[in-house]
């Protein structure tokens, strides 16, 4: 394709009209991923992220849909991204947030392991299970609770007045039916979690939880753990 002038613009002013285009719904489209982040940061601020952003990591997917994939960790270590880390000190956990809920969302689907399958398992079998859990979850390890900021702008809220204090936040994504989902975790939880969805078989989470609170509540802990895990639809299937 050749760009031609005419009367209003050369042929460089008009090629940039549409690299500015092309720029400004790169943009647009990384505002809705990642809205608290814009919210945080303001308009102007954000503006400036994406610029930096896309210098260092240009798109590399035809798909918009994957434009964001390296900014949570560009705004985490990148040294270009210093001044926004001063601006929100936060804002790296925050994008992985968002960005777990895209992937959850856009996630395939799959059935849920249902109660009536786990009734179906005998005793003897129990401490060998092993766990798969859907694609639309994730869990993260956090140093911010960021959920805040997140649950604000899905409030429609602005974000928190008072700044974030620095404090490990395990947070569980997944989506149940067409909705994204996102909660905190209690410490034994996300071990529990971290280990099943590892790989572990069901008696070594057990034996993992029994160290923590002891061989009497252990047992109690960890079935009342996989109840939520299959109530909230984290599971897709068992093998024993």
């Amino acid at each position: 394709m050749q760009i031609q002038e005419d009367s209003k613009l050369s042929a460089v002013e008009r090629l940039e009209v549409y690299a500015n285009a092309y720029f400004y719904r790169i943009r647009d489209c990384l505002a809705e991923d990642f809205g608290a982040l814009h919210a945080g940061l303001g308009a102007e601020l954000f503006h400036d992220l994406v610029t930096a952003y896309l210098i260092a990591h240009p798109p590399r997917h035809p798909s918009l849909r994957f434009a964001g994939d390296r900014l949570p960790d560009f705004l985490r270590a990148a040294r270009a991204a210093e001044p926004f880390r001063r601006r929100l000190p936060w804002g790296g956990d925050l994008a992985r947030l968002e960005w777990a809920i895209v992937d959850a969302f856009d996630a395939a689907d799959a059935p849920t392991l249902s109660r009536e399958r786990l009734a179906q398992i005998a005793p003897e079998h129990w401490a060998s299970l092993r766990f798969d859990f859907q694609a639309a979850y994730a869990l993260l390890s956090l140093d911010w609770p960021v959920h805040l900021c997140r649950r604000a702008w899905d409030g429609g809220d602005p974000p928190p007045a008072a700044p974030l204090s620095p404090e490990k936040t395990p947070i569980c994504v997944w989506r149940d039916g067409e909705r994204v989902r996102y909660r905190t975790l209690e410490a034994l939880e996300a071990l529990g979690l971290d280990l099943a969805a590892g790989g572990e078989p069901f008696g070594v989470l057990c034996e993992q939880l029994a160290t923590e609170v002891g061989d009497g509540e252990a047992p109690a802990l960890a079935a009342a753990l996989l109840a939520r895990w299959q109530a909230d639809g984290l599971l897709r299937d068992l093998t024993a």
